[in-house]
C-alpha cells in the first residue's frame, strides 16, 4: 500500500508541473498567432471551463457541508494588476485553519474521485485498448474513450489548489503532527483488517492507473504545445510571459 501511496504524490508532483506549463502553452499560442491578449485568455478559459467549474463548485460544496459562509462565484477569467491571469474564483468567509484545509482540498478531492470514476465506468480496460483496434470500435465507444481523455486532461490541470487555499497549513499543519505524535507516544495505533488493506491498495493501484494515463496525456499535449510555441516564436521573433491561477 505505501508504495501505491508513494507513486499517487509522484503522479500528483509531476501532473501538478505540467498543468502550469500547458496552460502557460495554450495562452501563448492563441495570443501569439491573434495578437489579442483578451481572445488568448477567453480560448483558454473555453477549453479548460469543466475542469474550472469541477474546482470552484467544489470549493462551494466543501464549504457548505462545513459551514462556512461564501460570497461572490465566478469561472470567467479576471487579469489582475500584476497581469497574472485568474480562470475561477470563489469568495469564503475565512474559516478556522482545519476548515480551511479541507476547504482548500476540495478540488484535489474531486478531481481524483472524478478522474477515477471517469477511467472506472467510462474508459475501456487495458487490456481492450492495447488488443482492439480503436477505430474498429463502436462510434460510441470511441466517443467514450474521447470524453475520458478530455476529462483526464481538463480535471488534471485544474484540480490543484493555489497557494492561497492552503496557506492553513502553516498552522494546522503543525497541530495534526504534534497530536498524531501524543497519540503515537502513549500507544495509541490504528490497525487495520488485512482484507480492508486489499481493498485499499486495489483502489489506489486503479486510481494511479488512471492517473498515469492523465500524466502521459498531459505530457504528450506538453511536448507538442511546447514545440509549437518555440517554432511560433522563432517565426515572429517574439517571447511572452504568463501567469495563471485557478483561484485566488
Amino acid at each position: 500500500m505505501f508504495i501505491q501511496i508513494f507513486l499517487l504524490f509522484f503522479l500528483l508532483f509531476l501532473l501538478f508541473l505540467l498543468s502550469r506549463k500547458i496552460a502557460s502553452y495554450i495562452f501563448k499560442i492563441v495570443y501569439l498567432l491573434t495578437g489579442w491578449r483578451k481572445f488568448a485568455i477567453a480560448i483558454l478559459s473555453v477549453i479548460i471551463l469543466p475542469g474550472t467549474l469541477i474546482h470552484e463548485f467544489s470549493h462551494l460544496v466543501f464549504a457548505a457541508l462545513l459551514r462556512v459562509h461564501t460570497g461572490t462565484l465566478t469561472v470567467f477569467p479576471t487579469i489582475g494588476k500584476n497581469g497574472e491571469v485568474t480562470t475561477g474564483k470563489l469568495e469564503i468567509v475565512k474559516p478556522d485553519p482545519f476548515r480551511h484545509i479541507l476547504i482548500g482540498l476540495a478540488p484535489m478531492i474531486t478531481g481524483l474521485s472524478i478522474i477515477y470514476a471517469t477511467g472506472k465506468f467510462l474508459l475501456p480496460s487495458f487490456s481492450q485498448l492495447t488488443t482492439q483496434n480503436l477505430l474498429a470500435l463502436p462510434i460510441e465507444k470511441q466517443l467514450a474513450i474521447i470524453l475520458s481523455l478530455y476529462l483526464f486532461f481538463t480535471t488534471s490541470i485544474t484540480m490543484f489548489s493555489s497557494r492561497k487555499d492552503l496557506e492553513s497549513l502553516i498552522i494546522a499543519g503543525p497541530i495534526l503532527f504534534l497530536i498524531g505524535l501524543s497519540l503515537y507516544l502513549v500507544g495509541v495505533r490504528i490497525v487495520f483488517e488485512e482484507s480492508l488493506i486489499k481493498k485499499i491498495t486495489d483502489i489506489l493501484s486503479e486510481q494511479n492507473y488512471y492517473l498515469l494515463i492523465a500524466t502521459i496525456l498531459d505530457y504528450l499535449i506538453f511536448v507538442v504545445l511546447g514545440l509549437f510555441v518555440n517554432a511560433i516564436q522563432k517565426i515572429f521573433k517574439k517571447k511572452i510571459s504568463f501567469q495563471l491561477a485557478t483561484r485566488q
